[in-house]
């Protein structure tokens, strides 16, 4: 059994970076995104008073501009309206160019091919439009012309405009003026768009729902520490006592023993200064690791003074690692109150006696996520803890320690990091 990960990276997470590649697929296909201008028919043949109508106003319209035939009623643009809309007209910036022809030219053609044959005689790109006068009511054809953007919403704006003001004239060529001015939406930019906004909205979800999750955490956090600090301190009593009655005294030349006791010394006083900062499950991982460490030097200590060579390094016993190193490998019997958790790996020889007996012996025991004490398997986030500190903790030193030519123990070797295995 390794050391347990409480790290978890939310696939949730890809759904924002899949969303922006989305958009950066729609900014690319804007680049050729060219959409279509609102262009008429081909022009016709004309002929008649239509063709004289057209003829005539391709003479006025040069330039952009606003061309009346003198056969309208004065009544329905007169002097100051006139004055007013051409000017509106010249500023228009997709080069209008508007006639307003007689019921006579309707009568031979519609406005839709006047647009178009004026747009033929005149041969200049922009927008083209005809107003022809059935006896005070309008009817108006526009169209754009242009192989380049910006492309404007002229027929939009020409369907408005009927609908608005068909009798009233000035009003009419104003509407159609200000809204044909609009620009055309391009598809691929308002679905790049879209695909932004939605981006945002998920990333923004994503960081509310990150948010809350460690807010949720945590407290869940906060509260199982409670629950494992007291487990913690009581251990740490434990080792402290221990500590405290080891001989005081700096170790000298190759005195093992002694160099064992000033390394456990100080293991304890670091496992002391990490619970008092202890303020997060990752820190309690490292003050029971200290505690782990302490406990394998005193086990090194009792082999040293008994005259015995200091073992080396072994896993702690599966059932509770207070039992100390365990030689043999087993896995436990199913616990009925938990079928599912089942740890395997070392165990003392205590136990491993209790096991081949097919008993299950008492495991070590912390306070769950109900306050019911059950074993650590089935303690939730602090059993993780709890026992990733005591299977992955600080090296301990072998029994052939580096020596100096002066005798002096050789501080800060590396050694190696154990992990518990099945």
């Amino acid at each position: 059994m390794g050391r347990l990960r409480m790290g978890r990276i939310p696939q949730l997470a890809r759904v924002p970076l899949a969303l922006l590649a989305l958009a950066g697929a729609f900014a690319l296909f804007t680049l050729f995104d060219t959409g279509n201008p609102d262009t008429g028919p081909d022009a016709t043949t004309l002929s008649g008073a239509a063709a004289k109508q057209v003829d005539r106003a391709t003479v006025r319209l040069a330039e952009p501009g606003l061309y009346v035939a003198p056969q309208i009623p004065l009544g329905r643009l007169d002097g100051a309206a006139f004055d007013r809309l051409r000017a509106q007209i010249q500023a228009h910036p997709g080069q209008l160019r508007m006639a307003v022809l007689p019921a006579s030219a309707g009568r031979e053609a519609t406005a839709e091919s006047l647009a178009a044959a004026l747009h033929d005689k005149v041969g200049e790109d922009g927008i083209y439009a005809v107003l022809v006068d059935h006896s005070g009511t309008a009817e108006l054809a526009a169209y754009q012309w242009t192989e380049d953007r910006p492309y404007y919403q002229v027929i939009q704006a020409v369907t408005d405009a009927e609908n608005c003001c068909a009798r009233d004239y000035p009003g009419l060529v104003s509407r159609f003026v200000e809204d044909s001015a609009d620009l055309k939406p391009r598809p691929w930019a308002t679905a790049m768009k879209v695909a932004l906004v939605l981006a945002f909205l998920v990333m923004l979800g994503i960081a509310g729902w990150g948010r809350w999750r460690t807010i949720r955490e945590v407290r869940q956090d906060t509260e199982a520490l409670g629950r494992l600090a007291p487990e913690i301190l009581d251990e740490l009593s434990s080792v402290e006592r221990r500590a405290a009655g080891f001989p005081a005294g700096a170790a000298r030349g190759n005195d093992r023993l002694g160099h064992r006791y000033a390394h456990a010394r100080v293991i304890a006083k670091q496992a002391r200064t990490q619970y008092d900062e202890m303020r997060t499950l990752a820190q309690a991982d490292d003050v029971i690791a200290s505690i782990a460490d302490f406990r394998f030097q005193a086990i090194a200590i009792d082999a040293l003074q008994q005259g015995r060579p200091a073992p080396e390094r072994a896993p702690f016993c599966v059932v509770d690692p207070r039992h100390g190193p365990g030689p043999f490998t087993h896995a436990l019997p199913l616990d009925d109150r938990n079928p599912l958790l089942r740890p395997t790996g070392r165990v003392c020889p205590q136990c491993a006696e209790i096991l081949e007996s097919g008993q299950l012996p008492i495991p070590r025991r912390l306070p769950g996520p109900d306050g019911d004490w059950v074993p650590y398997w089935a303690a939730g986030r602090i059993g993780e803890v709890y026992m990733n500190g005591y299977r992955v903790a600080s090296p301990f030193p072998p029994e052939e320690l580096a020596y100096s030519e002066t005798g002096e123990a050789m501080a800060g070797r590396p050694g190696t990091n154990l992990e518990m295995t099945d």
